[in-house]
């Protein structure tokens, strides 16, 4: 089915795995990277208003951002550009190239710091929640940008059935789905977007 938020239609789906990093079928292990760096880290990325969940999304939705030159424009290129923007890092996968890679022991810790506070319940996820899913090889992420509802969450994200963003062959556009949160691994919750108590 199809859910209208703000008279745009939002496709359902019930999972994403987005095309990631080109790998070795052996070992797979990333294979563009540069030795000894992981895939995902990049320095050029255009300056975005995180202020609040709104902001980011109005500056971004539509956009093409690949903000480490590797694999065209990802889902994990999108996190990478707030997380840089808001915390002054940028998403960790700890080599592992893929967006679930973000939410392993070991990597979150490295990736929340003192900016995020960790989300473990599905049903406790809001709007600015930046939501983990590591279903398949590469697994997904994206903003969520409502609460919880029956076991599903409109998620903003890249590389999850947006228009194909120019020149590439791998990448999408920022759009919005409602996604099934049967995946759900985790989500950093930028610690300036909690209500004051």
């Amino acid at each position: 089915g199809e859910i209208k938020v703000e008279g745009e239609t939002i496709p359902t789906v019930e999972s994403v795995d987005a095309t990631g990093p080109q790998v070795n079928p052996e070992d797979e292990t990333p294979t563009d990277c540069p030795e000894g760096e992981e895939c995902g880290r990049g320095a050029a990325y255009p300056y975005v208003d995180t202020s609040t969940p709104q902001a980011f999304l109005n500056a971004t939705l539509g956009g093409c951002y690949n903000v480490d030159g590797y694999f065209d424009e990802q889902c994990w290129d999108y996190g990478a550009l707030f997380f840089l923007n808001y915390a002054g890092h940028t998403l960790y996968t700890c080599g592992s190239g893929a967006a679930k890679g973000t939410i392993v022991d070991g990597c979150w810790q490295k990736n929340a710091t003192d900016k995020f506070t960790m989300i473990w319940d599905a049903t406790k996820l809001q709007a600015g929640d930046w939501v983990v899913f590591n279903n398949g090889q590469f697994g997904h992420i994206g903003m969520a940008t409502g609460t919880y509802n029956n076991g599903y969450i409109t998620l903003a994200g890249q590389n999850q059935g947006g228009g194909l963003c120019p020149g590439s062959t791998m990448g999408a556009r920022v759009n919005i789905i409602n996604i099934s949160l049967k995946y759900f691994a985790g989500a950093f919750r930028p610690n300036t977007y909690i209500p004051p108590e």
